[in-house]
């Protein structure tokens, strides 16, 4: 967990608490001096200072936490990562070198006549490229831990075990670019890491360009997510939920995009190459329909 800390976008973190302001610099307030504090909280507006003080506490509660996981080993991070042999065809990415010989993951393109008609097999090769499928979890052993009915202390440790997985998506990628894909050579600082200045991304299932959570029961298919204590419900929704499920692209040309909206044409297309019907797929794919 130590390693995986500095890379928290502490932004995100609060955005979910709603304090919405720029509290990067907050990860220079290692004093817990009230001098340093108040130091820190006239770095603000007249106006602005009551929510940076939340903002403080907030902070300051969760180091404390992150410091007694760190110490007691309550909570488990795990990750699985697959680099595979990567070929493509049509909008389907084909997985190779499988116990199960191959699978197919199918991916959806944007249909808009305002976008740019991206789908993600456009960053992969049609032949002899490879992708790296990856699972994690970070809220192994949250569901034991007794919080005594402290409604804010439970909201925070799911908050934060909510941004320890994000940030070892992120320590997870800087691996598998340098080290076991090792297709980058960058020297970037933690600053421009979570800037994602490098190379490449980790779309992951369920976001705005993979929005069909049930891709995730053919991701198992690959990974045995059981194996890092990640179980898949009937709905394709995973336990622990602060667990992340996707694939990383190594083209530089790669970026993120939306899918938003696409016709009944594509829903028929996508279910044909999916072997299921449209009728099914409508329940996967309600929020881009």
């Amino acid at each position: 967990m130590k390693d995986v800390v500095p890379f928290i976008n502490w932004t995100y973190f609060f955005r979910a608490w709603r304090l919405i302001d720029d509290y990067r610099n907050i990860t220079a307030l290692t004093c817990n001096c009230k001098a340093c504090k108040e130091a820190w909280i006239k770095k603000f507006p007249p106006e602005r200072q009551e929510q940076a003080r939340e903002a403080m506490k907030l902070f300051l509660d969760t180091q404390r936490l992150i410091n007694r996981w760190i110490f007691t080993e309550k909570i488990g991070i795990k990750a699985i990562i697959y680099l595979v042999p990567t070929h493509t065809s049509e909008d389907d990415c084909l997985i190779f070198d499988l116990p199960s010989g191959s699978v197919k993951i199918p991916f959806l393109r944007q249909q808009e006549s305002n976008s740019n008609h991206l789908s993600l097999v456009d960053f992969v090769r049609p032949d002899n490229d490879y992708t790296c499928l990856f699972g994690l979890t970070a809220g192994l052993g949250l569901d034991k831990i007794d919080f005594n009915e402290d409604t804010y202390q439970k909201l925070l440790a799911q908050s934060v075990c909510d941004r320890l997985a994000e940030a070892s998506s992120e320590w997870l990628h800087y691996q598998v670019r340098t080290h076991y894909w090792g297709y980058s050579n960058e020297s970037l600082d933690l600053k421009r890491i979570l800037a994602e200045k490098y190379d490449g991304i980790r779309p992951a299932v369920g976001y705005s360009v993979m929005p069909d959570q049930s891709i995730l029961f053919r991701f198992n298919e690959i990974l045995n997510l059981s194996e890092i204590g990640i179980s898949l419900t009937e709905n394709a929704a995973m336990h622990p939920t602060s667990s992340i499920c996707g694939l990383m692209i190594a083209n530089p040309n790669a970026h993120y995009f939306m899918i938003n909206k696409i016709g009944t044409d594509q829903l028929e297309d996508y279910a044909k190459r999916k072997n299921s019907t449209a009728e099914i797929e409508k329940k996967w794919l309600s929020q881009v329909l």
